[in-house]
């Protein structure tokens, strides 16, 4: 547990909660907003914090890379950084801040979602 941050296995969650929480495994209490953050795409959700991208959603450079395209909120990846001493949450490697590239179009993506669920 005391080995460098490199090695500590950095990486966000990246598991699908759509995939262990099926909408049939919802309770009657799991409805609206519990319910479309319950079965919510992992791609259509920060890395780190899991909530759905909606304010400034960025990509880090090796995003493109990973088995599944992560995103992040932006402020929840500068905290990250800060933390981590620099590193990128998907490889653990230095990251500079200014690689990171906005992704507007997913706070679109997450929008028109919400709203093909809600009909």
């Amino acid at each position: 547990q005391n080995a460098p941050p490199e090695e500590q296995g950095l990486g966000p969650a990246q598991a699908d909660p759509s995939e262990d929480l099926g909408v049939s495994r919802c309770t009657p209490e799991q409805q609206g907003a519990a319910r479309l953050l319950l079965i919510a795409p992992s791609c259509l959700r920060c890395g780190i914090s899991g909530q759905l991208l909606q304010e400034a959603p960025v990509r880090v450079p090796d995003a493109s890379q990973a088995s599944c395209e992560t995103a992040f909120e932006r402020h929840w990846l500068e905290k990250w950084h800060r933390r981590s001493k620099g590193r990128c949450p998907l490889t653990g490697r230095p990251l500079n801040m200014s690689d990171v590239k906005a992704a507007p179009e997913l706070a679109e993506e997450v929008q028109s979602w919400i709203r093909n669920e809600l009909e």
